[in-house]
């Protein structure tokens, strides 16, 4: 059996949570997801995961969270050696983006535009591309 890939997702909204879930349980996913509501918590999800040798491959992380927004908390990250390589998905709900230049070196991945369903194109774009890093990491 393939291990799961290892996913941490930041969204203090706890039904676009349920969304993510309900999309990846759907496209048959092999996923180990840990959920967490604020920026201060993504930080120190990774410190104990980093501890354990156990980083997620994948962070889902909604722009604006309640104590710091994505930018922040990315930023934060990317000065981590040992978390550069987490691939990072915004999660928007519309609204205004941060400048694309201000992110190229943070190394962004992508953007979700919620609400994540399965009939929103632009969400099943971006679920995609996480699903394609997912099978590149498992071959």
């Amino acid at each position: 059996m393939l291990t799961p890939i290892k996913i941490l997702l930041a969204d203090a909204d706890t039904a676009d949570a349920t969304e993510v879930r309900w999309a990846l349980d759907k496209l048959k996913v092999n996923y180990s997801l840990t959920h967490v509501t604020s920026g201060g918590e993504v930080i120190r999800c990774l410190q104990k995961d980093d501890a354990e040798g156990k980083l997620p491959y994948v962070l889902l992380m909604d722009i604006n969270l309640p104590d710091k927004n994505g930018v922040e908390v990315l930023t934060e990250i990317r000065q981590n050696a040992a978390w550069k390589k987490i691939k990072c998905f915004f999660l928007s709900r519309g609204g205004k983006r941060p400048d694309a230049k201000q992110l190229r070196h943070l190394n962004i991945a992508g953007y979700i535009s919620k609400p994540f369903q399965l009939s929103n194109s632009l969400s099943m774009d971006s679920l995609n591309l996480v699903i394609d890093l997912v099978n590149f990491k498992t071959l």
